[in-house]
């Protein structure tokens, strides 16, 4: 075929399609399309308040056009007292509009969301509604650890599974909860309903790791800290958890490690193979042997994570021995992983706030650096006193209690292909008031 014969039809068949496209849009429509070729859409939205109760410090609401997963695609910013704006280039199909109550430094004030199907041009309305959210909690009474996944049973809902609420003054766990206690939001947007169970009574998924301290210091300890160890998860099963045990032992530097195991004897024979031997120095490195227990161990997405530390000895700390410091670790765990502590006691995170340094060990004579003890405060764990001797009893501590004492909490979502990041949050309200709030980072 001659070239400008191609180039000739070339360009009747441009016009073909275009008039194609102009008849499946229809005068006056958006005549435009996505890099598929698709048509698209657009979207007026008007934003209402229940009974016109809006918050007085909004300045701004943000608009955002989302796929059904979750994804966002087109953001519209209204300046406040204006409620109405025009969201253009939209892909046609169900998709969910959601809007969001800002004040001056954006903080979330209100949130909605309305579902819609976009057709090709402009006869897409969207009227979204905004609740009130509840206030950030400055001041929580609580602590709360968890993760997040998709509910393995129901891949349509997402499951946050609760490692501890507990008590920040006395340690004990929040019982008897039911959804009337917990609000959870998914990236912003109030869930409801949401379905909440306690794991007392009910199988449940716990995955424990055993972080244990085996330097010469512990040679009066290390025989008692053994037996009380495989006491207690010998008790969990017998209280019919699905529970899978790892351990870390650890001086300076991590010596032996158990990868996770639902076999009693493989763990008991890993304890029972722990002695104390060496250690230089006075403080020891659990932070190094938390966060190998953390990152080499192949934790399940719908279990508890826990870890307990057992030491007779206070932490290094950004020194000869690891960069890393309480905080960064406690960034790591936050909102996925419980640390149980047993260990020397120094003072709390809390007076160390206040007396803006680090305390010494009250065992180690003459030994500086934290406690691990702080880990056990910012995650939801408990504490205890290594006694002289080691013999601590596990089984008389509220461990079991707390571990006992958690909560799964389902919600109904939809997840976006690939995998989205999210943010979940989560308020707890205790007689009528909200006593604690927390945020989980989430990928599905």
């Amino acid at each position: 075929m001659a070239k400008h014969s191609f180039s000739k039809l070339f360009i009747l068949c441009r016009l073909m399609a275009c008039a194609s496209t102009l008849y499946i849009l229809g005068c006056g429509g958006q005549d435009k399309l996505n890099v598929q070729g698709e048509p698209l859409g657009q979207v007026r939205v008007r934003i209402e308040w229940p009974s016109r109760e809006i918050p007085a410090d909004t300045k701004t609401i943000e608009v955002w056009a989302c796929a059904t997963s979750g994804k966002r695609l087109k953001r519209l910013r209204l300046t406040y007292p204006t409620t109405e704006g025009l969201i253009e280039r939209i892909p046609t199909g169900p998709g969910t509009i959601r809007a969001y109550a800002l004040n001056e430094v954006e903080t979330i004030l209100a949130t909605g969301e309305s579902n819609l199907q976009v057709v090709p041009g402009t006869s897409n309305d969207a009227v979204v509604t905004l609740d009130a959210v509840v206030p950030p909690i400055d001041d929580d009474r609580y602590i709360i650890g968890g993760s997040v996944a998709l509910d393995p049973d129901n891949p349509s809902l997402v499951r946050l599974t609760l490692n501890a609420l507990v008590n920040r003054e006395d340690g004990r766990p929040a019982l008897g909860l039911t959804s009337e206690n917990f609000v959870v939001y998914e990236d912003g947007i109030r869930r409801s309903p949401i379905l909440v169970n306690q794991t007392s009574g009910v199988p449940s998924k716990t995955d424990l790791v055993f972080v244990v301290d085996t330097t010469g210091s512990m040679g009066d300890e290390i025989a008692g800290v053994r037996d009380s160890i495989i006491s207690f998860a010998g008790r969990l099963v017998a209280n019919g958890q699905d529970v899978r045990y790892g351990g870390v032992e650890f001086g300076d530097d991590v010596r032996t490690s158990l990868p996770f195991t639902r076999s009693a004897s493989e763990f008991s024979n890993w304890t029972a193979g722990l002695t104390a031997t060496g250690g230089d120095d006075d403080p020891e490195n659990p932070l190094d042997a938390i966060v190998s227990s953390v990152e080499s161990q192949t934790w399940r997405s719908d279990s508890q994570h826990i870890i307990v530390v057992l030491t007779d000895n206070t932490v290094h700390e950004a020194d000869f021995v690891t960069p890393r410091t309480m905080e960064s670790v406690r960034d790591l765990l936050i909102g996925s992983f419980v640390v149980h502590a047993i260990s020397p006691g120094s003072p709390s995170l809390a007076a160390m706030n206040r007396n803006g340094g680090h305390a010494g060990s009250t065992r180690s004579t003459g030994a500086t650096g934290r406690d691990i003890r702080v880990l056990a405060e910012t995650t939801g764990g408990i504490w205890a006193s290594m006694p002289p001797n080691g013999a601590i009893d596990l089984n008389n501590l509220s461990l079991l209690e707390v571990i006992l004492a958690g909560y799964t909490i389902k919600f109904a979502s939809n997840k976006a292909t690939p995998p989205i990041e999210r943010e979940i949050r989560l308020a707890v309200s205790l007689s009528s008031s909200f006593v604690a709030d927390q945020m989980f980072p989430a990928r599905y």
